[in-house]
């Protein structure tokens, strides 16, 4: 079970067609979470995942600010989404031919129900 219940999260465009993609995430410790930084083909995906009960919403997405501007990145055009998380895990992660392993048992999962036996 991981505390964190929240998220903000940005895309950030590249600044050039030609930008190079970074191969991994980026994970940066912050005060209540961590940031991720994961390069796509069009743009980067870049939040900030954390505990609200040791960090309000406005105090972590000004924690996400200050990382974008350390990087340069720090735009007026950005748009910012806020995430509720209910984290957990699936009681039963393999359900006929589906199977939940890694993230997606606690992220897709969470969206999947399994049919009733008939």
């Amino acid at each position: 079970m991981l505390f964190i219940d929240k998220a903000w999260a940005v895309q950030i465009p590249y600044p050039a067609d030609d930008t190079p993609i970074t191969s991994v995430t980026v994970a940066t410790a912050q005060s209540s979470g961590w940031v991720w930084d994961i390069g796509l083909t069009t743009r980067r995906g870049v939040g900030y995942v954390f505990s609200s009960r040791y960090l309000s919403d406005e105090g972590a997405l000004e924690e996400l600010k200050n990382y974008l501007g350390a990087r340069g990145d720090l735009s007026p055009d950005l748009s910012y989404r806020k995430i509720d998380i209910n984290s957990g895990y699936r009681q039963e992660f393999w359900t006929r031919n589906c199977v939940a392993v890694g993230l997606s048992a606690g992220f897709s999962s969470s969206l999947w129900r399994p049919r009733p036996s008939s």
